[in-house]
């Protein structure tokens, strides 16, 4: 498939069923490039999922355009700090460095994030979602810290030990589920070993990444 990338600066009887669909974070595909970046090859923004929905972080935050893809199943995104990215101090860096993660589901998944609080308390509790959201695949490696819903949008905080929990990433990290038009985006906030985040700054963060999602998608969020 040729990549293409636009640069800017369920079913609630089986709800283990319809949750799952919205945790995957590995998606094959592109992302699509639109005007002020902060580089060419780190830009500010990026509008994925056929320009439905706007992805960008925290003010430092650009994306990391190697590792993010866009194709018909979904999207997945990846954000690090501007000057980072491309090795170049003028740009700029956040306050407090951490690796951002932006997951598109596909359209039309026929389940609302701020309508399922429940569903999803008792999914990510349970083996299977605990199997779900464990990089490792075991639920054994996850355990779910806090979960709490705010003004439609879906917290949680995890810990997972896996041994694929990433070099140099500390294992307790922040997820936020957010609805989108007709799709779920799953914003994570992971935190660097070598200059860890506390929790509420892991929270801060992810709440931050949360604001810019909504007000660059301020036409999409009914």
């Amino acid at each position: 498939m040729q990549k293409r990338i636009s640069t800017w600066t369920s079913d609630p009887r089986r709800p283990g069923r319809a949750v799952a669909i919205v945790i995957a974070l590995v998606l094959p595909g592109c992302v699509e490039t639109m005007p002020q970046a902060a580089s060419a090859s780190a830009p500010e923004r990026v509008a994925v999922a056929g320009g439905e929905v706007v992805v960008g972080g925290p003010r430092g935050y650009c994306v990391d355009m190697d590792a993010s893809r866009d194709d018909a199943d979904g999207a997945l995104i990846v954000m690090g700090g501007c000057a980072s990215l491309v090795q170049d101090p003028a740009l700029p860096q956040p306050e407090r460095p951490a690796v951002l993660t932006a997951a598109v589901s596909a359209a039309g998944r026929g389940m609302k994030v701020r309508d399922s609080s429940a569903q999803f308390d008792a999914y990510f509790r349970s083996e299977a979602g605990r199997a779900a959201l464990a990089r490792s695949g075991r639920a054994a490696d996850v355990a779910v810290l806090e979960t709490f819903m705010r003004d439609g949008v879906y917290f949680l905080h995890l810990r997972d030990v896996g041994n694929l929990s990433g070099p140099g990433l500390e294992t307790d990290y922040w997820r936020a589920l957010v609805d989108v038009g007709d799709r779920i985006v799953t914003l994570s906030v992971l935190s660097p070993r070598t200059n860890p985040l506390t929790p509420r700054q892991g929270q801060d963060t992810l709440s931050e990444f949360v604001r810019r999602i909504i007000a660059d998608n301020r036409g999409n969020m009914a």
